[in-house]
């Protein structure tokens, strides 16, 4: 019951505001400026950062299996956001690392850290 309300929950706000992907390389400074634990210039920027990690942990474990992100019990937001910059710091490494969106970026990211094993 709780996985539907989610979905429902997050169809709901799809629907109601403006669809915008924010580009992995955008966020990934926004991102650092929250885990910094220092007052960003942007709190717009540290709550986009947190809140689509946020919804990315709770939301992956009801992905496709092969998709699906299994963080173990404990694992906070900021935990998450630490995987997603560490990962996105590696990815910028490499041409084109961070030239999709964030959320997929992220998503892959923390599947790669904490994957299901079913």
């Amino acid at each position: 019951m709780k996985k539907l309300l989610l979905l429902a929950l997050a169809a709901l706000c799809l629907m109601a505001a403006p669809a915008h992907a924010y580009p992995a390389k955008q966020m990934l400074k926004w991102c650092e400026l929250a885990i910094e634990a220092k007052d960003p210039p942007d709190h717009f920027a540290e709550g986009t950062c947190y809140g689509t990690v946020d919804a990315i942990l709770n939301l992956g474990d009801m992905l496709d299996p092969r998709m699906q992100i299994c963080a173990p019990q404990g694992v906070t937001i900021t935990d998450g956001v630490r995987v997603v910059v560490v990962g996105m710091k590696q990815l910028s490494a490499f041409p084109n690392g961070l030239d999709q969106e964030f959320v997929v970026v992220a998503s892959a990211v923390l599947r790669h850290t904490w994957p299901c094993h079913h």
